[in-house]
């Protein structure tokens, strides 16, 4: 049997190399905040069954495992890798170490973590590896599946780290697809064609973009007419061709006949068309509509809709309106380009001269369907790419329906494997073959995609990859002639794109919720805390407006019920707490004073020398080593009174003309960070409370110390950095926001009142009430699970069952900090003996805000 190894810190234990939690829980953990959040991959511990002194043990954290805290500084040290003498972890293993997130939030919470109070659940995606904490999908998907394979565990709140509550993926708007109209070249007159009301009327409902659908709109010449004979009576065929004389406008207004060809075939024939008002084009005499696409797209051909453009002349004689024949110009467009028209002999008439017409009116239309809001694409081989190139559309599941996505979120990961010689290339999706495609050298001589490619995926997504997309890196030589190249960072490899998705409506907030309600009905009271991202400054007026932002968002005016039949539903609202405000503990989270440095100069043309580059990702500060790869920075300058703020990550660092180079994963406008003006400052944020989750994981801990776990009025450590004016507080209150402000008296921060993110119909509105029904609920639960497997026959048994569950509300009332002003309790049996099922139903008043709160419902089962 392998030795188990212990790790410092955690109350956890190593097995088969994995980090895992003893199974015997301590009963201090039994109220823990749990944090969710990025943590890496894995720890090094020394081997201390190893000769090498030197040596060292890898140990992986897994994923989706509580880990209870019982010694913080170790815990840090381990997860910082400064458990390790210097020297021995290698650079790129110190990276993998990197989160400093939930670092910074143990930090600031130590006496807690002391004391047993904290445990943290190391999230991933579906796929095994960490999320970029800065990408809101990538988290988002690692949370979701925390959610599904976490289990029943016991946690008094959950804190998510690393995303911020108000993030959205969605609006209330769906993907809106356009049919966009245009004139082929030297295919009819299609400027005469905008001026009717053809106006892109349609019947929309696509599942597929399409591009350069031709529809043509033939005009039918009138072949023959028969007339009677006005001394015999009998009809006498008269020759009705368009031909050198022209033809009689009141003979040809009842015969035009036109046509519909979409992408070459007919699609609506025998159309009834006629002579405009104005004498100059072949229109419809009534709406038509046409299937352009069967089932998705259909034009909507209003009356008076042109069909061909004619030149017609008043006749001499007759003063009759006659079309105009081929010697003046080309009867049925504008254009001289012609084709010898058909010409058939008639009965009894003389064929006609043959004629020339134009080509046939025609136009392309193009569908594009939107790529779908919900997903995130990224090109690893180019970090810096905006790409653009590769889009996820709208699919259809197998009845045909539209189906805007999946129903879970997900990564999928395409690369390519190329076949130069075969001028080819295979699309890996997750690494198995989708798609061969055909390659192509551009005017660069780079080899590109030689056609769009579209690939459906089993996860229900469509992915468009556009042609002349790059998928073969040319052979260069590196430009080490160039102060400003730096490998770590300006080398592009091969394109891989990856592409992470969210279900259509995709709400973090609402996601963690019925999570906590799960737990909650499965005897485990859990409420929720999220962070929103903090306001930038302290001016009164942004502040308001920060407030009114916040507050108008659709997802917090909604709310958060979640239907259970067709005449039930639940505020899942009661179980959250949304925090906001900014608290900074030991220089650690708040929105200001965080170690910066001026930017000297930006990368300039002329290897150096030359003009400041309007766009680039390089910029110079003194030399210094404050900056590494991965670190999260802001550049800040101010326009007049306007901060100007751009948020980037570090790609690496260099020194280069004597000072520090910093390379940024994103480019930036240097106009908009002139350094002729104001100072431009390059600040490391790494302990900035960028989400909101530090300051909410305090609110959360200073919870956890009441029994109600609703700290109104209670001061947090550290100070406060956002002060907001009294119109913007009323307005985070009165929608319902958990706000930490600025006491007026002590000038620390404190927690202004906490209610809960339920809707005004709701029986809970403060944190105090749900918690005092969670509290007694709990002390309830472990008094019935104390009685599993006994049953009670004598009604003397029941009545003496109830009276001990009933002395849990007596009892706290006695109590100089009771929680309740006054109770009503009442023991559900009937089904105890039958089914061993134990409910209650009770009333209290809490003494924090002397509201109702009532509980009805099953307890346990014995």
């Amino acid at each position: 049997m392998e030795a188990k190894f212990i790790v410092p810190g955690f109350y956890a234990e190593i097995q088969d190399y994995n980090l895992l939690a003893l199974k015997d829980s301590k009963p201090t953990l039994k109220e823990a905040v749990v944090l969710l959040a990025d943590l890496p991959d894995f720890i090094y511990i020394p081997d201390e069954n190893s000769s090498d002194v030197n040596a060292v043990r890898r140990v992986r954290i897994s994923p989706n495992t509580l880990l209870p805290i019982t010694n913080v500084t170790e815990v840090i040290r381990v997860l910082s890798g400064e458990n390790i003498i210097d020297g021995i972890l290698t650079q790129t293993q110190k990276d993998e170490l990197v989160c400093k997130d939930i670092i910074n939030i143990l930090k600031m919470n130590k006496e807690a973590a002391e004391a047993g109070q904290l445990a943290i659940v190391k999230i991933v995606k579906r796929d095994g590896t960490r999320p970029n904490m800065n990408d809101k999908f990538e988290v988002y998907q690692a949370l979701e599946n925390s959610y599904e394979k976490l289990g029943n565990i016991k946690a008094s709140q959950i804190v998510p780290v690393g995303i911020s509550g108000e993030e959205d993926f969605v609006t209330e708007n769906k993907p809106v697809s356009t049919l966009v109209v245009a004139g082929l070249p030297r295919k009819g007159a299609y400027d005469k064609l905008k001026e009717t009301v053809f106006n892109n009327s349609y019947i929309f409902n696509p599942s597929e973009s399409y591009k350069g659908i031709t529809v043509e709109f033939k005009l039918d010449q009138p072949v023959e007419t028969f007339d009677a004979c006005e001394t015999t009576g009998t009809p006498t065929p008269q020759a009705t061709k368009i031909n050198d004389n022209g033809l009689d406008s009141e003979v040809v207004k009842d015969l035009l006949k036109g046509t519909v060809v979409v992408a070459g075939t007919n699609v609506a024939t025998n159309l009834q068309l006629e002579l405009n008002k104005e004498l100059t084009a072949f229109v419809l005499s009534e709406e038509v509509s046409v299937e352009v696409i069967p089932g998705e797209v259909e034009l909507i051909l209003a009356k008076g809709h042109v069909f061909s453009t004619v030149k017609t002349k008043l006749h001499g004689v007759t003063n009759k309106t006659v079309v105009a024949s081929a010697t003046e110009g080309p009867a049925i467009n504008w254009y001289a380009e012609t084709a010898p028209a058909e010409v058939k002999k008639l009965k009894n008439v003389q064929p006609s001269e043959t004629i020339h017409v134009g080509e046939l009116q025609a136009v392309s239309i193009d569908i594009t369907l939107e790529a779908m809001p919900w997903v995130s694409i990224v090109n690893k081989g180019n970090v810096k790419e905006v790409v653009n190139n590769v889009r996820v559309i709208v699919g259809i599941d197998a009845a045909g329906m539209p189906n805007y996505g999946p129903s879970k979120s997900g990564t999928i990961v395409i690369t390519f494997k190329n076949n130069v010689v075969k001028n080819e290339t295979s699309i890996l999706v997750d690494g198995v073959e989708a798609k061969k495609a055909t390659l192509k050298t551009n005017a660069t001589n780079e080899l590109v995609l030689a056609e769009e490619v579209r690939i459906e995926t089993e996860a229900g997504i469509k992915i468009v990859i556009d042609e002349n997309t790059l998928v073969v890196k040319p052979v260069e030589v590196t430009p080490v002639a160039d102060v400003y190249f730096d490998s770590k960072s300006d080398e592009i490899t091969e394109p891989v794109y990856v592409i992470s998705y969210v279900p259509e409506g995709a709400e973090p907030i609402m996601k963690s919720l019925e999570y906590a309600q799960e737990l909650t009905k499965n005897l485990s009271e859990t409420l929720v805390v999220w962070g929103v991202r903090p306001p930038e400054t302290n001016d009164p007026e942004e502040l308001v407006k920060y407030a009114n932002k916040l507050a108008d968002l659709p997802k917090f005016k909604k709310g958060f019920k979640k239907r259970l039949s067709a005449s039930k539903e639940i505020d899942l609202g009661m179980f959250l707490t949304v925090v906001v405000g900014s608290q900074k503990v030991k220089g650690l989270g708040g929105v200001s004073n965080f170690s910066q440095s001026r930017v000297l100069d930006y990368e300039r043309t002329n290897g150096g020398t030359g003009e400041i580059k309007r766009y680039t990702d390089k910029l110079f500060v003194e030399t210094t080593d404050e900056y590494s790869t991965g670190m999260n920075v802001e550049i800040k300058t101010y326009v007049g009174v306007k901060a100007v703020i751009e948020k980037a990550k570090v790609l690496s660092t260099k020194t280069v003309f004597g000072k520090t180079m910093v390379t940024l994963d994103k480019t930036i406008d240097t106009t908009l960070f002139d350094l002729n003006g104001f100072d431009v400052m390059l600040s490391n944020v790494d302990s900035k409370d960028r989400h909101g989750s530090y300051t909410a994981a305090l609110f959360a801990v200073k919870a956890n110390t009441e029994k109600d776990r609703a700290p109104v009025a209670q001061e947090l450590p550290g100070v406060c950095d956002i002060n907001f004016p009294g119109d913007a507080q009323k307005i985070l209150l009165v929608n319902r926001f958990t706000v930490i402000n600025v006491d007026p008296v002590s000038g620390n921060g404190i927690i202004v009142d906490c209610p809960l993110m339920t809707r005004n119909d709701s029986d809970f509105k403060e944190r105090s009430q749900i918690g005092c029904v969670l509290y007694f609920l709990k002390r309830l639960r472990e008094i019935a699970n104390s009685k599993k497997g006994k049953r009670f026959p004598q009604k003397e048994q029941k009545v003496l069952f109830e009276d001990e569950l009933r002395d849990v509300f007596k009892n706290e009332l006695s109590l100089k900090d009771a929680i309740i002003s006054k109770f009503e309790f009442v023991a559900d049996m009937s089904r105890l003996d039958s089914k061993g099922f134990l409910a209650a139903k009770f009333k209290v008043v809490d003494t924090k805000k002397f509201k109702t709160a009532e509980f009805s419902g099953g307890l346990a089962k014995l």
